[in-house]
């Protein structure tokens, strides 16, 4: 069945549910799980990427070398911040039958979801979805549409709560199989 069950990780309520249903069928199946979270530029709390360029020329160089170094303060602020929240899921998910390891890595999130989940020789990849489609979906893109049709092992979309008229059982059709 599954070994490896790889979680790809938003920190959002989505991902979160993708979790709980990664643990549970970790505990069925003896499984090790890997949350994986991918830093992007999409991310609302990314580091700003401007600062001064040396090919302007009038450039001092004092300023720049500040300018950079409270750069890279950031980045080790952003990493450390998003380390401790991944430890802290990695830690609430820990079950004595579950191993629970997790990663960070930089890039564009679909490509370095199924990258991992091909270095780390991943059974499954289960990730929640935000629910876009049409133009949005085209404008956007989707990163669960990209996984699936790129990743090297098999995917599983926890989805959304969607909120559905109840339907009565007398409704219900029934098929004789």
């Amino acid at each position: 069945m599954f070994h490896k069950i790889l979680v790809a990780m938003d920190y959002s309520d989505r991902s979160r549910k993708a979790l709980e249903q990664a643990i549970q069928l970790a505990k069925c199946t003896s499984a090790e799980v890997m949350l994986l979270h991918v830093h992007s530029p999409a991310e609302p709390d990314f580091p700003s990427h401007s600062y001064p360029s040396t090919d302007i020329g009038f450039i001092d160089s004092a300023l720049y070398v500040e300018v950079m170094q409270r750069y890279a303060q950031q980045w080790q602020q952003f990493e450390q911040k998003h380390s401790q929240i991944l430890r802290s899921f990695a830690h609430e998910a820990e079950t004595p039958n579950v191993r629970v390891n997790c990663t960070q890595l930089y890039g564009d999130i679909g490509r370095s979801i199924c990258q991992m989940a091909e270095d780390w020789q991943a059974d499954l990849i289960l990730m929640g979805r935000r629910g876009r489609t049409g133009l949005k979906e085209a404008v956007l893109g989707s990163v669960s549409n990209y996984v699936i049709h790129h990743s090297p092992c098999s995917v599983l979309i926890a989805q959304n709560d969607v909120s559905r008229s109840p339907v009565k059982e007398e409704q219900r059709e029934t098929v004789a199989i």
